[in-house]
């Protein structure tokens, strides 16, 4: 973490907490959301498109409350690394993760190219 000023480590220690504050938020409102619309439709008044509805915007609100877990998850990860001095290091080479990119991209593990290396071999674009 030597590489990176102090004042951009603020910036950045600052934004992961917003990301992960953030993203807790969306998770409960989602979570609480789904809590809700159990509590207030009876299923069995509601018509087969009402239902087919309700189960669409259920598997939205699940895949959009994982997001978010991992994201505050990841979040964390960059926390604690900024704690224990790692942040900012790709975890593949070892080398210095540029601080643009980690700007754009607070919770990056890896420098640009180790990550294209990665999503390439995981067959992931």
């Amino acid at each position: 973490m030597k590489h990176l000023p102090a004042p951009v480590v603020k910036i950045l220690k600052d934004k992961l907490i917003r990301l992960r504050d953030d993203a807790s938020n969306e998770a409960c409102i989602a979570e609480s959301r789904g809590l809700q619309f159990l509590d207030t439709k009876d299923r069995e008044t509601l018509d087969r498109v009402e239902r087919a509805e309700a189960w669409r915007e259920a598997e939205i609100d699940k895949v959009e409350i994982a997001l978010d877990h991992a994201t505050a998850r990841a979040a964390d990860v960059a926390l604690q690394r900024i704690a224990d001095g790692s942040y900012g290091v790709c975890q593949d080479c070892g080398r210095a993760i540029a601080w643009v990119r980690l700007l754009a991209l607070p919770t990056a593990l890896r420098c640009a190219a180790c990550q294209q290396a990665y999503e390439r071999s995981h067959g992931q674009q």
